[in-house]
């Protein structure tokens, strides 16, 4: 029995060893090794403004679009925003915020929320093993075949195109994909500071979620439902512990989880007289 376990958790029984039929995701990514310090504005008011110096708190919010004002664009799926205290701040002066400085809702500037997700169906990649299976097997991402040996496992997933308010934050409210699904992410980094001299800027993709296979001893292999939360105690769990049935997890199902299983296989018995 393939088994993993969350930091501080109870060991749950594993939904996917191999080729994996689900994958339930919310993902972020950051550059490896950025200098923080790097990354900064600079802020200052006019004496017309106010006339004296001030005491109290500025922030900074970064926004891809002017479409709204950028104050009414924060929220916890919203646009980033650093703040800075500063005492006795005077009218012309300059007041930093770097890249030491906390964020809401990411915590440091050089983290790159998605700049675009898009859930598309792709196909599967050739798959190349190795003569004597001494090494994992890998794939081949230009060479994609529209079908293969299995069907999606039975139920709902997420619908295709934006995705990227699903990817904000790791809250049970997560992308449901299928077999020969693609989740295509690009990132902005025009914001993020050139790299030193001689150097290279590597990312790493950080990925919060379930998956799930159609092995027999995969709890509940044939369908998508019961959906995992962060807050069961276990998978399969049972009443009285349920996937969130709040307003947010409800809109979320009923806007986002509203595509069948594809259908890439008919049964061989399909269309033949008895």
């Amino acid at each position: 029995m393939h088994r993993f376990h969350r930091p501080g958790r109870r060991h749950i029984r594993r939904m996917g060893p191999t080729a994996y039929a689900i994958l339930l995701l919310v993902l972020a990514a950051g550059p490896a090794g950025a200098q923080d310090a790097a990354t900064r504005f600079r802020v200052r008011f006019p004496a017309s403004a106010v006339d004296q110096p001030i005491t109290g708190r500025i922030y900074v919010m970064i926004s891809r679009t002017d479409e709204r004002e950028p104050r009414l664009q924060v929220g916890r799926t919203g646009v980033p925003f650093f703040g800075h205290d500063v005492e006795g701040l005077a009218p012309g002066t300059w007041g930093t915020i770097d890249g030491s400085e906390l964020g809401f809702p990411l915590e440091a500037m050089t983290d790159l929320p998605a700049g675009d997700a898009a859930l598309r169906f792709r196909g599967f990649s050739r798959v190349v093993i190795h003569p004597q299976r001494k090494q994992p097997e890998h794939f081949v991402y230009a060479e994609v075949a529209p079908a293969s040996m299995w069907n999606p496992t039975r139920g709902l997933y997420t619908r295709y195109g934006d995705v990227r308010p699903l990817l904000a934050a790791v809250d049970d409210r997560f992308v449901i994909m299928g077999s020969g699904d693609e989740l295509r992410l690009t990132f902005d980094a025009a914001a993020l500071p050139e790299p030193p001299a001689g150097w290279r800027r590597d990312f790493l993709l950080f990925v919060d979620g379930w998956a799930k296979d159609g092995d027999a001893n995969t709890a509940y292999s044939q369908t998508v439902e019961p959906l995992p939360y962060h807050g069961m105690p276990q998978y399969p769990y049972e009443a009285p512990y349920e996937y969130p049935a709040d307003g947010a997890h409800n809109l979320y199902r009923e806007h986002y989880n509203t595509r069948p299983a594809l259908r890439l296989i008919r049964p061989l018995t399909e269309g033949t007289s008895p």
